[in-house]
């Protein structure tokens, strides 16, 4: 699943790419694109989509996308989970220092892209909590 969102986010980066959005003067021609991952309680999935994705632009020295990660029903604050923790040190990667976001404290008007573990969450996202998400402009994409 994690992996599976993380190929799809950087499809979609690299369909911007050749359409010109991504490019080597983007310093100074485009502003910061956010992403978001949403998954249910913010403690498994959606971070560990995150911290990859972080280090996959880390590696390609890709420092003008912003990454985050909220849950549907996740209680703002909480940890990641051990396992997820564990899981990501093979890849050296930590993020043991994260924390939970619930969806309507995340700020997802302002994400470019929005990627969801499920088709359920996107559901919960588009109508129970978060009412301005079914008005986002075309453009934006959600999946």
């Amino acid at each position: 699943m994690i992996l599976k969102m993380l190929s799809f986010s950087l499809k979609i980066l690299a369909e911007r790419n050749r359409t010109g959005i991504i490019n080597r003067h983007w310093k100074k021609e485009v502003k910061k694109l956010k992403i978001m991952f949403v998954c249910t309680g913010n403690n498994c999935r959606s971070p560990m989509a995150e911290g990859l994705l972080k280090k996959k632009l880390e590696e390609k020295q890709i420092k003008n996308i912003k990454v985050y990660s909220c849950g549907v029903f996740a209680e703002t604050g909480d940890y990641a989970s051990y396992e997820a923790i564990e899981a990501l040190k093979r890849y050296q990667i930590d993020i043991s220092r994260h924390r939970a976001t619930n969806i309507k404290d995340a700020f997802i008007e302002e994400m470019d892209l929005i990627l969801c573990a499920t088709s359920s969450h996107n559901c919960l996202a588009k109508r129970k909590h978060w009412k301005p998400l079914r008005s986002l402009k075309k453009e934006k994409y959600i999946r």
